[in-house]
């Protein structure tokens, strides 16, 4: 490269580098503040240790990356997005949504599961890949333009639309050679992923189970919208796109509020499955519209849960069952720091299966507010994440 042709490349990242750092930091605290909200969900991101969920700086690289186009690093506590070229045309990687969403998603999850790095298992990677596409969808969701589009192209069916399912465009143009990164609209089991190596792969099951999920779900919207007006042609009705929206809000808090449900380290599909049914029974416990047998038949179909597992699942029983225990602590007590909690899961080894001579860390301590899908506010609730 010649001294001028140095410069001008010089001169081009230069003035990139301003607009790409406010476009990745705009995005990014548009999620953080989702995350915040309390509406339909609500996260206390404090701990007890002190420090925030997501502790973050993007970085936006002005080098050249052939292989890693995008990344989280946690020890850094940074995101860092990098360029690549195509035909000639330089393509900056913070400049897409769906990457600076996707990866942000990593960061989300670090924060509340920091273990989940350093697991071996590919379906734990997976989740990783999982959640930071969903987070995309989720978020592509949340404007109102992207909806307008979606009803548009899919005229009200997201099954036959793709806008909404794919994920990174011009990223996936210009490196796999197709219109998109991945899709959620795909009809992969955990049977036909057995075999696969890349972590990406398998999370596509996760990703179009949760994809089924969102379009049933604008379905059961749709029949009660029908039966209403069967049964008073007068009622009030919604609109396609504010039915869109109601299905987004909903499915915020069926996908995120698991996520305090999860163990502290190596996390399978199954985990997240029955994470999600669990919360479910816990905000919506009467489930007159079928929601869980839904989704239990979406991860059955998918491979992720078995038959036998149904009859359990959607077995009536108690919302809360307390669990008896030798030693009592306080709410507050627990909460207040890892000490605490360590005093209260050491004091209750044996009511924990916790074998006397293992040795226990308390990884995390956060208390989280959520609420019903009523929009009522349930207790607190303290989330202690425990290793043996």
């Amino acid at each position: 490269m010649s001294p001028a042709d140095r410069w001008q490349t010089r001169r081009e990242l230069a003035s990139a580098r301003p607009f790409s750092q406010r476009h990745s930091a705009a995005l990014s605290d548009s999620k953080l503040e989702l995350t915040r909200s309390a509406a339909p969900w609500e996260w206390n991101m404090s701990r007890a240790s002190g420090r925030n969920i997501v502790k973050q700086q993007l970085t936006l690289e002005t080098r050249k990356k052939l292989y890693s186009t995008r990344r989280l690093l946690p020890l850094s506590k940074s995101l860092q997005f990098y360029w690549f070229e195509k035909n000639g045309q330089r393509i900056y990687t913070c400049h897409s949504s769906d990457i600076v969403n996707h990866e942000f998603g990593h960061a989300v999850l670090d924060g509340l599961r920091p273990y989940y790095f350093e697991s071996i298992l590919s379906q734990t990677a997976g989740f990783h890949e999982f959640l930071g596409d969903l987070t995309a969808i989720l978020m592509a969701f949340r404007n109102n333009g992207f909806r307008e589009s979606v009803i548009v192209e899919s005229a009200g069916d997201l099954a036959s639309g793709s806008l909404l399912s794919s994920l990174a465009q011009q990223f996936g143009d210009a490196v796999v050679g197709q219109p998109y990164l991945r899709s959620a609209r795909n009809q992969l089991t955990m049977k036909d992923v057995a075999r696969e190596t890349a972590t990406a792969s398998g999370s596509q099951v996760l990703t179009g189970a949760m994809f089924d999920i969102i379009i049933a779900l604008l379905g059961k919207y749709k029949q009660r919208q029908e039966d209403r007006l069967k049964a008073d042609p007068t009622a009030k009705t919604s609109s396609l796109a504010q039915m869109f929206w109601f299905t987004i809000q909903r499915m915020q808090m069926m996908a995120i509020q698991p996520l305090d449900l999860l163990p502290p380290c190596d996390v399978t599909f199954r985990d997240y499955a029955l994470a999600v049914l669990r919360a479910e029974q816990v905000v919506n416990p009467t489930d007159p519209n079928g929601c869980r047998a839904m989704m239990l038949d979406v991860f059955i179909k998918r491979g992720i849960l078995d038959e036998a597992e149904r009859a359990p699942v959607l077995a009536a029983a108690a919302v809360f069952d307390r669990p008896q225990l030798t030693i009592l602590h306080s709410i507050d007590s627990i909460g207040a720091s890892r000490g605490g909690a360590y005093r209260f899961v050491d004091d209750n080894r044996s009511d924990l299966f916790i074998p006397a001579t293992a040795d226990v860390v308390v990884a995390e301590i956060a208390r989280a507010n959520k609420h019903t899908t009523k929009a009522r506010q349930m207790p607190d609730q303290i989330v202690v994440q425990y290793m043996g």
